[in-house]
């Protein structure tokens, strides 16, 4: 957690897994140390909602995530181990992803206001001590992704890539990239569409397997 292992060559690490209980609607979380080797208690928190499948994101200390079909995310301390529950910003967000903002903060980005499949652009919401603020213009991607000829072509917010300021989305004839900062649309990364969640990855972690030379 927190490092995309490029230069570190390896080193300790932190998985937190996050899962909602529908018999209890209770969501818990628990973190894996690399070092010890083992999983901590739970950390627990009554929610009617399910965990999102969409991406997280690491800002600071605390892991965040997505509530299906509710106004709420999840926020996980991993140093305290204590899973809290905050609200997403005023009015109606059904498409977003969690980003993290230049400042270090969170922040999401969505689709904007108009109704899908109409949607023309992208904005960016952060959460700050007064609360979430909407933060520039929108990034307009109608004219970038969506041919003229076929001006209800649908939009959707697949995930994030942590650390290169992009998110992704899928505009009905491909997957993009899209850069939160510039406003640019990057060249399209995948052919195939309609997924409803990637998680982009920098590198991987795999374990060292330790062979018994005994026959």
């Amino acid at each position: 957690m927190g490092c995309d292992h490029l230069t570190c060559q390896g080193g300790p690490f932190l998985v937190v897994f996050v899962g909602t209980d529908e018999t209890e609607d209770i969501t818990r979380a628990w973190v894996y140390s690399s070092e010890t080797g083992e999983w901590s208690a739970p950390a627990s928190v009554h929610l009617n909602f399910y965990v999102d499948i969409k991406s997280s994101a690491l800002v600071g200390g605390a892991v965040y995530f997505l509530c299906s079909c509710s106004h709420e995310i999840i926020r996980y301390d991993v140093a305290k181990q204590v899973l809290t529950v905050i609200d997403r910003p005023p009015g109606e967000h059904d498409d977003i992803v969690l980003v993290a903002a230049e400042d270090g903060g969170l922040a999401l980005a969505c689709l904007d206001d108009g109704v899908r499949p109409h949607c023309n652009g992208i904005y960016v919401w952060s959460k700050e001590a007064v609360g979430w603020v909407r933060h520039g213009g929108v990034i307009d991607i109608h004219g970038m992704l969506i041919p003229p000829q076929d001006p209800v072509h649908a939009l959707y917010l697949l995930g994030s890539a942590e650390g290169i300021d992009s998110i992704l989305l899928d505009a009905d004839h491909g997957v993009f990239a899209i850069n939160l900062r510039s406003g640019k649309v990057g060249k399209k990364i995948y052919e195939r569409e309609n997924f409803y969640a990637i998680f982009p990855y920098m590198s991987f972690c795999t374990p060292v397997m330790l062979l018994d030379s005994d026959p």
